[in-house]
């Protein structure tokens, strides 16, 4: 973890920059932004039904952020590092549409053996939200469904 002092100056930035960056995006979604000493709460609501919602809360004592993909997938305590445009590249990617949620299943039973979210900024490595299975590989057994989710924009 950063010292506090150095946190807060790149925490104070990146909600600037994130809150800016969340205006621009009220022409194709619902946009909420709560920002106070400990918190920044982002939630993007897309206009188009095919696209996905994303919810981010940055915790400024725990230099973590927990973040929410299409209203059902979670991850909570992630580290948040010191450099904003990490986070608003994710949050572009989601708005470009370059988001995959990944769903295993047990091909015997149906129960839900772990889930993935796959967001993958525009020429960077892939982001892996994981759960269930630690490596992202299809459990043995398992049926694999894959939702593409749509871009905010129309062009």
């Amino acid at each position: 973890m950063l010292s506090d002092d150095v946190f807060r100056r790149a925490y104070d930035h990146a909600c600037q920059r994130l809150v800016a960056w969340s205006e621009e995006q009220r022409d194709v979604a619902s946009v909420e932004h709560d920002v106070n000493g400990d918190y920044l709460r982002l939630s993007l609501t897309p206009h188009a039904a095919t696209a996905c919602p994303v919810e981010i809360l940055l915790h400024r004592t725990a230099q973590a952020y927990d973040v929410q993909f299409g209203g059902t997938d979670m991850w909570e305590g992630r580290p948040a590092g010191v450099d904003p445009a990490g986070l608003e590249t994710m949050l572009q990617a989601v708005v470009d549409g370059r988001v995959v949620t990944r769903h295993w299943r047990s091909a015997a039973t149906g129960l839900d053996l772990g889930h993935a979210v796959i967001v993958s900024p525009a020429q960077l490595t892939p982001i892996r939200f994981l759960t269930g299975t630690s490596s992202g590989d299809e459990p043995a057994g398992a049926v694999c469904s894959d939702r593409h989710w749509a871009r905010y924009r129309r062009a």
